[in-house]
């Protein structure tokens, strides 16, 4: 089992107020630390685990918390206010914080990686693959944090014409103590996103055998979330097409084990965060004897077929006591696993949102023929029949467009999916709380105040839709 070290660059990197400038104190101590190539297997651990802190911790609760898939069993919980839209940049001990925080705790990181890797190997020839390896890790690590930075505080890429509208400030070197850069359009920071991303697949050499690490196959997936993002449907169906070619769709009779079971990885994860010796904020906020929040009605009501597996992990038993209408894709139910195997290790790349990309892609694209062919294939898995016997009935792209984007909801209930999914729709806002329309303000967070005082080319968001622009 891989464990997780200790991230070891945060003393070194971050300043005490403004976490986009590195403080340069300490620099001779990181040069004598990456002096080595044996410095760098842990200052990748120490990447993922900087990127647990953000995932897991914060991220993803922020994205479900603010979605119309979960309803909140406990409204005196501080996601509440999340869900209810009612956060400020005052929030900084929050998401409204934190996400930016240690979104900028990974970037930084990754850009140590990626000036001092690339010394060590023209040093060391003989180690050119396993440095190679982990320059691709750190690209891919910087590019996935780039991207998901500038959906929380950036709007959709398409809310402009020309995606000229503000999203995040790209850091893509080491920045000195003085350097003060600026938030980027969203069409920059995406482009960086893909430019990280395709050198990354430059780099990497090795088979991509171990989900728990960044690898090819997961830099073509998240290419084709992002282009699919951006709308450029043509690269997000063949990257998808890549994905699929080269790894399948987990068996019904795995598919609950995969969230369940005790070292099962699944046989459709492309890259998941491994849970060994993490506190996990996901598994708290869905603990199935007191939830913070539930699956909403809108939710549980596109359930309508008894057989669909994806159900059995909407419920629970134990002790001869049911618990109905919980979230357990993030509790080990191995009832025999020892406590130190019961952690959760979140998807954030796996194959089943790879076949729904590249059916909305291609439904965009007007190839239905292909757009339901992918929709059927996860049919057929969740209710263990071919995908011959799989009906479905739609009139027009409209129509199997709103199949697709049900089948998302499905699917991808409580991975981080949702609220940004209604964002580039451009759909409105509706769940038990609130209700808006698109546009909003309230589809981007506020830039927390540490950053604004610190850096004053950092603008913030609007915090009224008379502001937007």
């Amino acid at each position: 089992m891989r464990k997780i070290f200790i991230y070891l660059f945060a003393a070194f990197v971050l300043s005490a107020c403004d976490f986009l400038n590195v403080n340069n104190i300490g620099k001779s101590t990181i040069d004598n630390y990456f002096s080595e190539v044996d410095a760098l297997p842990p200052a990748m651990n120490g990447i993922y685990n900087a990127a647990w802190s953000f995932y897991d911790t914060y991220f993803a609760l922020y994205c479900e918390s603010a979605s119309d898939e979960v309803s909140f069993a406990d409204n005196s919980s501080p996601w509440f206010r999340f869900h209810t839209f009612e956060t400020t940049s005052a929030d900084e001990s929050t998401a409204v914080g934190y996400i930016w925080k240690y979104g900028y705790n990974v970037i930084n990181n990754c850009n140590e990686v990626l000036y001092y890797a690339p010394i060590l190997l023209k040093e060391n020839p003989g180690d050119a693959s396993s440095i190679r390896d982990m320059i691709g890790q750190a690209y891919f690590m910087r590019a996935m944090v780039h991207f998901d930075l500038c959906r929380v505080y950036g709007q959709n890429y398409s809310y402009k014409p020309d995606a000229s509208h503000q999203g995040i400030a790209v850091a893509d070197h080491i920045q000195s103590l003085t350097e003060k850069i600026s938030r980027s359009s969203v069409r920059k920071v995406y482009a960086q996103v893909v430019s990280d991303l395709e050198t990354s697949l430059e780099y990497f050499t090795a088979a991509p055998n171990d989900c728990y690490i960044a690898n090819s196959l997961a830099a073509k997936a998240l290419l084709a979330r992002v282009y699919l993002y951006m709308g450029d449907n043509s690269k997000a169906v063949s990257y998808a097409g890549e994905v699929i070619s080269a790894r399948g769709l987990t068996p019904r009779e795995k598919y609950a084990s995969m969230y369940t079971s005790a070292g099962v990885a699944g046989e459709e994860a492309i890259f998941r965060l491994h849970g060994f010796g993490q506190s996990g904020a996901q598994r708290k906020y869905y603990y199935y004897e007191s939830p913070v929040a539930r699956p909403s009605a809108k939710l549980t009501s596109l359930f309508t077929d008894a057989d669909d597996v994806r159900t059995d992990l909407f419920s629970y038993e134990k002790g001869g006591k049911s618990y109905p209408n919980v979230v357990m894709k993030y509790y080990c139910t191995d009832e025999d696993a020892a406590d130190e195997q019961k952690f959760a290790s979140p998807f954030l790349l796996r194959v089943s949102e790879q076949y729904l990309i590249r059916a909305e892609a291609a439904c965009r694209l007007s190839d239905t023929s292909q757009a339901e062919k992918d929709l059927k294939a996860l049919k057929a898995r969740a209710r263990g029949v071919s995908a011959d016997a799989v009906s479905i009935s739609w009139t027009g792209t409209d129509g199997l467009l709103s199949l697709i984007e049900e089948e998302r909801m499905r699917e991808l209930c409580f991975e981080g999916h949702r609220f940004f999914d209604l964002a580039r729709w451009h759909k409105d806002v509706s769940n038990d709380e609130v209700n808006f329309t698109y546009p909003d303000y309230r589809y981007v967070l506020q830039i927390p105040y540490v950053e604004l005082d610190a850096n004053e080319n950092i603008k913030n968001n609007p915090t009224s839709n008379q502001e937007l622009e």
